[in-house]
């Protein structure tokens, strides 16, 4: 037997038991959380581990290559067919699915437990109904605590009003990776690990898609799109690190950023930590009472609220955007098949987000 058919053999055999595991995921929480703190765990080391060797987004080359590889399938099949016939083109689909298998073998390695896993409200004892008391006491608590960082801080600014991360990207993932190692300490998850963030080359085109970063499960990477305002940056590095370490509902790696950036010496990154969580808090906050969000905009400050009209300002340019809409119903069924309430799963981190606060970072006054 040829080694090229016997690879193609182990990859059928290694995705047959990977989907076995998947369905018994979905229908047991033991043993996806299980999976997702041994197996999954040490997958996304190795995945990490390999793709940290190379310099640029393996992810972002593989997809800038799909024409490349396209051509080369088409070709590869043609001369295939002509030297041997329907057998040849037999051999060519047998390797695709092959590839094909090994992409979903290393989505279940590495990803799918954390969908199916404990859910964070019970991880960390947070529950009941959440109140307008409780929603306007988290949303001071972050105002006071932007507004506190911002002037302690004495953030650079550039002309249109947004602060300057005063750091790498880097050096941001490499301050982050330590909180994760604290907050695992105090919680005793999720896993902690250095990993190098990939700075996407094509930034201001992936803007277009709304896209501020990317777990790549087939590769282990996190993909960081510069192009956002820097403490945008920060948070994505933060939310995507989530994703690496097991935690892949959306609202749950939301949380985990705002959690081990809000717990941060850094100033910058307490602040970028805050005001991430604050822009999603503060939506439910102005629905339940708009009174109560004008005064607490006060308090964050003139650096946070020329912030945030900076942003908005930015994002006016892609606000509109047809390739944003493909991307939000891509994710929205992909999100939704993983059993989330799909995009707006995002926003949801604003429910673990206040109850986190009020139980282990102040009290109602």
């Amino acid at each position: 037997m040829r080694v090229g058919k016997r690879i193609c053999i182990a990859l059928y055999i290694i995705a047959a038991a990977s989907a076995v595991c998947y369905a018994v995921m979905r229908l047991s929480t033991g043993f996806a959380e299980f999976f997702n703190r041994t197996v999954g765990a040490a997958a996304r080391r190795v995945y990490t581990g390999i793709s940290d060797l190379v310099p640029f987004s393996i992810a972002e080359a593989a997809v800038a290559l799909v024409p490349v590889f396209a051509v080369l399938v088409v070709v590869w099949i043609v001369k295939r067919m002509k030297r041997h016939g329907a057998a040849g083109c037999r051999r060519v689909i047998a390797t695709l699915f092959a590839v094909l298998s090994f992409l979903g073998t290393s989505f279940v390695l590495t990803e799918a437990a954390g969908y199916f896993s404990v859910p964070m409200e019970e991880r960390l004892g947070l529950g009941g109904e959440l109140t307008k008391d409780e929603l306007y006491a988290a949303a001071k608590y972050l105002a006071m605590q932007i507004g506190t960082s911002s002037f302690s801080g004495g953030f650079e600014k550039y002309e249109s009003g947004a602060t300057v991360m005063p750091y790498s990207v880097g050096e941001s993932a490499r301050k982050t990776a330590d909180l994760y190692g604290s907050f695992r300490d105090r919680f005793g998850f999720p896993d902690s690990f250095y990993s190098n963030p990939k700075i996407l080359v094509s930034s201001p085109l992936v803007t277009y898609t709304h896209i501020s970063g990317i777990y790549c499960d087939y590769t282990g990477e996190i993909n960081i799109n510069v192009n956002y305002p820097d403490y945008v940056v920060v948070s994505t590095v933060a939310h995507e690190m989530a994703h690496q370490r097991g935690i892949s509902p959306e609202n749950e790696a939301n949380f985990m950023a705002y959690a081990v950036l809000s717990e941060s010496d850094d100033e910058y990154l307490r602040y970028a930590g805050c005001l991430d969580a604050w822009t999603t808090v503060s939506k439910y906050l102005y629905k339940a009472d708009s009174d109560a969000y004008f005064e607490l905009r006060e308090l964050l400050g003139e650096t946070a609220n020329a912030e945030l009209a900076a942003y908005s300002e930015f994002f006016n340019e892609y606000k509109t955007s047809s390739a944003a809409e493909v991307t939000e119903k891509v994710n929205d069924t992909y999100l939704k098949s993983q059993g989330t309430s799909g995009t707006v799963s995002y926003d949801e981190s604003a429910y673990l987000i206040v109850k986190y606060i009020l139980k282990y970072q102040t009290e109602i006054k």
